[in-house]
Parts: C-alpha cells; structure tokens; sequence
C-alpha cells in the first residue's frame, strides 16, 4: 500500500468519525419541541389555520431522517364550527437521504394512526378545506420532472366526517385502514382495506372492503388489476332495506376523468350485471358511459322483492321467473342510446334498437323493437274492481297533454309475433308511430285477429290546447266466438264480423271526447249465434199453448242462430244515430232505428220485430219483403240497464192477443244478443260492467243503444 493511499484513508476515516461525532452531538443537544412555536407559526401565516401539538415530536437521524408526531390538530375555517378539521394520534415518516440529494424525493413507510378528518360544505357550496387549496379550481400544479417513491403506507383506525349542507347529507367514515405496498412509477403495488360507515340523512349504515393491484406511470394515468370490492348496508335509504354487493374487475385504465373498464362483474340482489366500456366524469357525477352491458339469466320476481320489499303485483305469478339479456349502451345525463338489444323475458325474446334525448327543447324517441310473444296481461296487475279504483283516483285524468306532444318527436316501429292484451290474442302485429311538433300519427296497426284482420289509423292533432283525433277502424271476418270466449270467458257467441268505423273528436279527457265525437261505421255479422232464448221452440211452445195470459219465458241456456246482423251509423256531437239495423234468423226478421248517447249512454231506440214463416238467416228475404206479424218494442233506459217496452194493445190488436208473451221474450233475445255482439267487439264486460268502465270505453257505446 502506498503511502499517498496510507493518507487518504486515514484523512477519509477522520471525516467519518467527525461527521459521526457531530451527528452524536447533534441529536443529544438538539430538541426539535423548541420549534413547535415556530412551526405552528408558519402554518398559521401561510394558511390562516392554528397548529396545535398535542404531543412531542420525535426526530429521526439515522439509518434515516424521519419524524414522528405524537398527536396534532389542524383548526377549522371561519364559520364552520369550533371542532378542528383534522386531528392525528400518531404519524410517522422517514426519507432517505442520499436521494434527497439528487432531487428526489424516497419516503419509507408512512403510518398514520387515528387520523380523524372533519369535512363539510355550507349551504353556499363552500367547502372547509377551499382556503388550503386556492378555492374550488385548487392551485395550478404544473412542473418539471419530478420522482416520488415511498416504500408503503399504513393507514389505522382513521375516520372522515363529512356535513354537506347544501346537499342535506351528513356520512361518518369510520374504521378505516388501508395498507398500500412500495411505489414506485410503472410497478404495479398492491392496495387493500376496509371501513365501516354511517349516514343520518339519508339513513343508512354498512362497511366495506376493497383490493386491488395498483400502476402509475407518473402523471395522472393509474391502472387497475385484480380489483375486488364488497359492500354491505342497510337502512331506509337502502332499497328494499338492505343490499349486499360484490364487484371485481378484470382490468381499469383511467386518467383525466375517463376510466376504461374491462371485465367488470357487479352482483347485487340476486342479479349480476357485467360491463366492458368507459366511464367519464365520476368525481361529479357520470358525465358518459359507453360499453356492453349484460344481465345474467335471474329469477326477476326475486331480485324485486329484494329491492322493493314486496312481491311483484302481477296476474301470473310465475311471470318474470328468468330475466336477462345484453347491449350496447351509450349514455349521457341528456340521452340514452340502446343499439343491438337482446332481451329474454321467460323464453320470449325483444330485440332493437332504442334511442331517448331530452333537453329544454323537447323530447326526442327513435325506436325498432321486433317481438316474440308478449303476453301483456301476464305482467299486469290482477283484475280489481275499476268502478271503485276510478272512484278513488279523483277528477278525470287527462289521455293526452298538448304541452307534452307539442314537444315530443317520435318515430317508433314495432312488430310481435303473437300479443296478448285484454285477454285478446293477436298475431303478426305491427305499429308505426311518427309524431313531431304536436302532430302525432299511428299509422298503421295491422294484426291477424282470430281468423281475420285487425287494421288501425289515429291522427293526433296538438297543435293547439284542445287535441284533435282521428281514428279509422277496420275489423275483417273476425270470429267473435272465439273472440268472446278470450275476451269474456264465454263461450256461447258465434258469428264472423266485418265492421268498418271513421271516428273524430275533440278534447284531452274521455269526457270530452266522447260529447265531441262525429263519425260513421257500417257492421255486418254473419252466420251467428246468441244464447238466451231458442226463438224457433219458444214460438212451437206458445203456438201449442192453450193460454190466452201471461208470458212464455225464454231459458237462458237456450240459444238460436241467426244468419246476419247488419246497420250503419252516423255519429254527430257525441249521439250516435241508426236507421237501417237488419237482423235476419230462421223465423224472425227485426229492424231498427233511434240514437244513444254516447257520453251519457241515454238510449232511445225502437225495433220492429216480425215473427215470419222462414227457415232462412242470412242471404234470406228481408223483413220488408216477408209476411209476418210486426211487434214494435221501445227501448229506453241507458246503455247499462236498457228498458224494454211493448204497448200490449199494439199487440194485442195484431196477434189476437195469443202470443203477446213471446212477442216480448223473441225481442229481449234479439236485443241482448246485439248488444253482446257489440260488447265482445269493443271490449266490454256485459251485464257485470259498471257504467263508469262503459264510459271509459267509446267504442262500446257504439253499439250499446242494442
């Protein structure tokens, strides 16, 4: 060893030894207690803010420097309470020397034990911490290169309060711990912890617990790996009073407000829904969200008793056993895009497209849907008694708001292979509906109606305060026994209807429509049949009967058949008017003439009945065109109780008074079997329906005058 490297060492060796001796001496002397004035000074000048030590502070020289504060408290701001914004029992930290040096910045581990925050905003929107950060904007942060390493951090019993009064909302955080690995720019680190929390206004109580593997690449660009999240609550904010929900994610990608999500799971009151796509703005609420969302086949009934409480109100209660489907989701606080929808509602599938914007200057609504079977009734509540529901609901509802469709643009196409609405099946239903600026039209509605063809027009009209509607109705060689048999559970109608109607009115509220309603219809039934009497054995009864008194009266499991029922109709201000009614029936020829209002449902109509000698129905000789004894019958009353009449010395002086009895009965059969065919038709409920549920339903009345 030379002796110039002799020297050097030695010189190297008294350096080491003085700066060890200093640094000994350093610590033995120096108290870094004597500047908590100092410090709190600092603060105080630099924020406005009192720093208060509640403990000592220790100081760390060596391996490295570090400090540890044995409890502090930061004050709050001005006009936010006496209770400091933020306390700590206990934090240490320490920071390596060596890099320090070089201009960058190596934390060891970080601890901070029972951290309590107090956070808040006024009911102006100011926050308790906007001072500290150069109001809401926050200072501009813009630098150079900068490195920040930290070897962990471990976060124990902290807390978070936070009194939002602008919001009403006050939450309490408590119980947090959080362990976060080294970081280090570009190396994922792990991140995992729990707390439990409690919120007054809204109620609701719960705790949860998160993990996941975390990147950053130095800016504001994080990564997520393996992320995993759970979350218990319960309270009366909650829906359905409380709510289990797990979620993981595959991968997350994030920076300047935009997360990108891949493989995100959520499961929830026995649903789980998964996403792949981004999400913009969280910090204030989803600004966008874009992706495929996808619900796995569930019992819906379950996850709605588990979010309302209470079983679904719904006529099969088998319906909504298994829900689910997938699409493309596009949306923004102003719209709601949903392309390539596949739904599957108990083994029947919707798919479409849907498209909802809505801003202050209306309301926009694309649609394609195309259908399997759509068993409406299924999924609506049971049948209750409507006389009284409408009673209880107040005035009369408005059907249709000018200020709304004068908004409104719509253009909707829909098609279904079978529907069933009102008990009604229908098959290879179409409906089209455009509207823009007040002029709505639902044109047209085709469907295959038990063996015949169904056919709908409707104008409305809104450019001004009082709609204006226009409705074209076209029923073609529909089978009304099978038709009453599913709309009225009975069984005993017969007869294919043609029936062609062009209706119009004015108005916002059936009331209204029906006092304004002017139109016209034409009706033909063919080879039907009525229940209630047996016209032919009724007439050989009373001919061999030996009674001049009395009455034959018709038995209700009795029925006759009838070969057709034809009449037209105008109808002007709300009364319908019919002059022409033809019925045609082996030994029995009517016709018929009077009026009925549609809005009242006053009947004042008259029909001549003739017993004839004929076997034929339809395509046989009209009444006028028989011999036979007529019997002129009244009818009055109103749609739901009619009132039947015949002067007995008319008949008396035209039968000899031999069969004034079934004069009477034959025309009470002949009536109540067309008003029958007219309730099957329009919808009505026969002798059961109540006058209010006749009212709501204006094409009833069209044929209620029989």
């Amino acid at each position: 060893m030379t002796k110039a490297v002799q020297i050097s060492l030695l010189a190297g060796g008294l350096v080491a030894t003085a700066l060890i001796m200093g640094l000994v001496v350093f610590a033995a002397t120096f108290d870094i207690n004597d500047y908590k004035a100092r410090i709190a000074r600092a603060v105080k000048d630099e924020t406005g803010r009192t720093l208060t030590f509640t403990g000592d502070i220790g100081l760390m020289l060596f391996p490295r420097i570090g400090v540890t504060v044995d409890g502090a408290e930061l004050s709050n701001a001005p006009g936010f309470g006496s209770e400091p914004m933020a306390r700590v029992g206990m934090a240490r930290a320490t920071f390596l020397l060596r890099p320090l040096l070089s201009g960058e910045v190596r934390i060891g581990t970080v601890m901070l034990d029972g951290l309590a925050l107090n956070l808040a905003r006024s009911a102006q929107g100011v926050t308790n911490w906007d001072d500290l950060t150069g109001g809401k904007d926050g200072p501009s942060t813009t630098g150079g290169d900068f490195s920040l390493e930290v070897d962990g951090v471990e976060i124990k019993d902290a807390s978070v309060a936070w009194d939002d009064r602008k919001a009403d909302l006050t939450m309490t955080v408590q119980g947090v711990s959080l362990d976060i690995g080294a970081v280090r720019p570009g190396v994922p680190f792990p991140v995992k912890g729990g707390l439990a929390f409690r919120s007054s206004r809204p109620e609701v109580t719960g705790s949860a617990t998160f993990a996941a593997t975390v990147s950053l690449d130095g800016g504001d660009r994080f990564g997520l790996r393996g992320a995993s999240a759970s979350l218990s609550a319960e309270g009366a904010a909650v829906p359905g009073g409380k709510a289990d929900v797990q979620a993981t994610v595959d991968e997350a990608d994030g920076g300047a407000g935009l997360i990108k999500l891949k493989g995100l799971a959520v499961t929830a009151y026995g649903a789980t829904v998964h996403f792949d796509g981004s999400v913009a703005g969280l910090a204030e609420g989803v600004e966008t969200l874009a992706g495929v969302l996808t619900l796995d086949p569930c019992d819906g009934r379950k996850v709605l008793m588990a979010l309302t409480g209470a079983e679904p109100d719904t006529a099969d209660k088998a319906a909504l056993a298994k829900v689910g489907g997938t699409a493309n989701v596009a949306y923004t606080p102003r719209s709601v895009a949903i392309k390539e929808l596949s739904l599957d509602v108990d083994g029947n599938g919707l798919r479409g497209d849907v498209n909802v914007s809505g801003g202050d200057e209306g309301v926009s609504c694309y649609a394609r849907l195309d259908a399997d079977t759509v068993d409406v009734d299924r999924y609506l509540p049971p049948k209750r008694d409507e006389a009284a529901e409408s009673a209880a609901a107040g005035p009369e509802s408005r059907w249709l708001r000018s200020d709304r469709l004068q908004r409104l643009t719509v253009d909707a196409e829909a098609a279904f292979a079978r529907l069933h609405a009102g008990g009604v099946w229908m098959q290879n239903v179409r409906a089209t509906v455009k509207g823009r600026n007040g002029l709505v039209r639902v044109s047209p509605v085709e469907a295959d109606l038990y063996g015949g063809k169904l056919s709908l027009a409707a104008t409305v009209n809104a450019l001004t305060n009082r709609p204006k509607t226009d409705l074209l109705v076209s029923l073609d060689k529909v089978d009304v026994g099978a038709l009453s048999r599913d709309a009225l559970g009975d069984r005993s109608y017969g007869g294919i209807l043609d029936l062609k109607g062009a209706l119009s009115c004015e108005g916002d509220r059936a009331s209204a429509m029906l006092g304004s309603m002017n139109g016209k219809f034409r009706m033909d039934l063919a080879d039907g049949v009525f229940p209630g009497v047996d016209l032919l054995g009724l007439a050989r009864t009373t001919q061999t009967s030996r009674q001049k008194e009395g009455t034959v009266e018709a038995s209700d499991a009795d029925s006759t058949r009838f070969g057709s029922i034809t009449g037209t109709g105008v109808i002007r201000s709300g009364v319908l008017d019919n002059r022409d009614l033809a019925v045609k029936a082996p030994g029995l020829r009517a016709d018929g003439e009077g009026a009925v209002s549609l809005l009242t449902g006053r009947i004042n109509y008259l029909l001549k009945v003739k017993l004839v000698p004929s076997s034929e129905g339809q395509g046989g000789a009209d009444s006028k065109d028989m011999f036979g004894i007529m019997v002129p019958v009244r009818v009055t009353g109103t749609v739901d109780d009619p009132k039947y009449s015949v002067s007995l010395s008319e008949y008396v002086k035209a039968l000899g008074g031999a069969v004034v009895g079934v004069a009477g009965t034959v025309v009470k059969g002949v009536t109540g079997a067309i008003s029958t065919v007219g309730e099957m038709v329009t919808g009505g409920k026969g002798e059961e329906e109540t006058t209010t549920e006749k009212r709501k339903n204006g094409l009833h009345n069209l044929f209620g005058l029989f």
